[in-house]
């Protein structure tokens, strides 16, 4: 089992905004985004699986950091999606597409689950659901109220418990749990990498 304690994150994320409040932020890039801006971010790879009808490049960013390019470059992305490069147990890239952020206001929790059998977010020690079963290779969401939580990751067939986050929330935050054969990793969703098209 893993442990991992996420005491303070910054106030600064700003992935729960819609595409066009993010892309009026100039701050957030030094040249900003389209106004169809697709975003993806690379987690624990580095590596490029072409996907979405384009090559896109890694960016220059720390975990956690979306670039984007425009929708009207790539073949089947809609504009303000969301996209996580990660890889499988055997090092594989695969392109995870993310559920909606639209609950403003709210803390949004992400489990990206790069297993090879299916997960579920729980509150630990015997608390309710806060995510449901997540197959290998996909992603699920919550939207919460600022809270602090102990989670735990689970395998949603055998109930064997992967690994636990506690988290300390607040309003406008949001924070993704990539969830590997190993270990539960809490990263803190981010803008910042910039474009990903030359």
């Amino acid at each position: 089992m893993t442990r991992i304690t996420l005491l303070s994150i910054a106030a600064a994320s700003l992935i729960g905004l819609t595409p066009a409040s993010v892309s009026a932020n100039t701050a957030l890039y030094e040249v900003p985004p389209p106004d169809d801006a697709v975003f993806v971010r690379w987690l624990n790879t580095s590596a490029t699986p072409r996907a979405l009808g384009v090559d896109v490049a890694p960016a220059r960013a720390a975990p956690g950091e979306f670039g984007h390019f425009p929708a009207s470059a790539s073949d089947t992305a809609s504009a303000g999606a969301h996209f996580s490069v990660v890889a499988d147990a055997d090092g594989h890239a695969h392109l995870v597409e993310e559920p909606v952020r639209d609950a403003l206001g709210k803390v949004h929790l992400l489990l990206i689950n790069a297993t090879d059998v299916p997960v579920r977010m729980v509150v630990a020690e015997g608390g309710s659901e806060v995510i449901p079963a997540t197959d290998p290779l996909t992603s699920g969401m919550r939207a919460v109220n600022p809270v602090t939580a102990t989670l735990a990751i689970v395998n949603a067939i055998s109930g064997d418990e992967i690994g636990t986050a506690t988290l300390v929330l607040r309003r406008g935050q949001d924070v993704t749990l990539l969830v590997t054969s190993r270990n539960v990793e809490v990263i803190e969703d981010g803008f910042g990498a910039g474009p990903l098209l030359d």
